[in-house]
């Protein structure tokens, strides 16, 4: 008799090593574009001094898998209508940006209309958290950064880019809406790349919120595959909401050396 749950998480291993495999082995000192907007130290971690990351448990493994097959589906929904109704789009495209040592892969962009696309599965609190009866209809700061970073590689090849999407699938209740993104994060993504550059001039950045960690839920163990390896991170008060604006990360990522 198999045990269907260990049959399963070893092919989603045997999946996720062929993934790094074919696009990342090699390619280990550039910074991964899907890390635009959050902690600095860890693109040190993963680009600079490569250490392994953590494992990650077999439940997170299936969320990601399952975020994988969404991708998927989407994509190839959009690959036959593109074929059907004759507009060119970019699917899975290798974005890189050598200037900033930035190197990713973007889900769509519909090439005439200039629109680059990003396809996020969420739980039902990230959901309601945006488009719920007290949501702030506002992607997160890392999501809208990401698009940024497309944005301006594109925009670098000579596109236009006329709009920055995200596409998210609740996969509570396979409810779908989309957000756009201002087009001033790609001046934004960029900012925050030359940030990491100048940063790292001097080593590896210094723990300070709003830089490392950007966000207060990077630093923990379960999200942040090198929290060892960055000695535990930066505890927050658990009784207070302290929190910075975007504007003042910006600030800081500014002046901060």
């Amino acid at each position: 008799m198999i045990n269907v749950k260990e049959v399963y998480d070893n092919y989603i291993l045997d999946k996720r090593d062929e993934n790094f495999s074919n696009r990342y082995e090699g390619n280990e000192a550039w910074y991964h574009g899907s890390g635009t907007g959050l902690c600095m130290r860890k693109h040190y971690f993963q680009s600079v001094h490569q250490i392994p990351p953590t494992e990650k448990d077999s439940d997170t493994m299936r969320l990601f898998r399952l975020g994988d097959l969404v991708h998927g589906d989407i994509q190839t929904a959009v690959k036959l209508d593109a074929e059907k109704n004759g507009y060119e789009v970019y699917i899975e495209e290798e974005v890189q940006i050598p200037t900033l040592n930035v190197r990713s892969f973007i889900d769509l962009m519909t090439v005439k209309d200039g629109i680059i696309y990003d396809i996020k599965t969420c739980n039902d609190w990230k959901w309601k958290s945006m488009f719920g009866k007290y949501g702030d209809g506002k992607p997160s700061n890392n999501y809208a950064l990401q698009l940024g970073t497309y944005g301006l590689y594109y925009k670098e090849q000579g596109h236009e880019i006329k709009g920055l999407t995200l596409a998210f699938y609740n996969k509570n209740n396979s409810h779908m809406q989309e957000l756009n993104v201002d087009l001033s994060f790609i001046q934004r993504a960029k900012d925050y790349w030359l940030k990491v550059e100048e940063l790292f001039k001097e080593g590896i950045p210094p723990i300070i919120y709003g830089i490392a960690p950007v966000e207060k839920w990077e630093c923990n163990k379960k999200y942040c595959s090198f929290f060892e390896a960055c000695g535990g991170g930066m505890e927050f008060p658990k009784a207070t909401k302290w929190d910075i604006t975007d504007d003042e990360k910006n600030e800081l990522w500014e002046t901060n050396k």
